[in-house]
């Protein structure tokens, strides 16, 4: 057991994989709606199952990343 699960803290743990919008809203800092309109805009690839709209975190986050690297 870790020293902050003995004390009695909570880690909040980033997600990966897909996520779900709410998810993917925490882990990158901005709102549902934001990717809403990403999404909406085709700029933020999702996957679709049945009616559940996810997105790859992990992918999202390295286009992000490269995105920061070429500027």
């Amino acid at each position: 057991m870790s020293k902050a699960s003995k004390m009695g803290c909570k880690q909040k743990r980033v997600p990966t994989g897909l996520v779900s919008l709410d998810e993917a809203a925490l882990a990158l800092g901005c709102s549902r709606r934001t990717l809403e309109r990403l999404q909406q805009t085709g700029e933020l690839p999702v996957v679709r199952l049945g009616r559940l709209v996810r997105v790859d975190l992990v992918t999202l986050l390295a286009r992000l990343r490269d995105q920061g690297d070429a500027r």
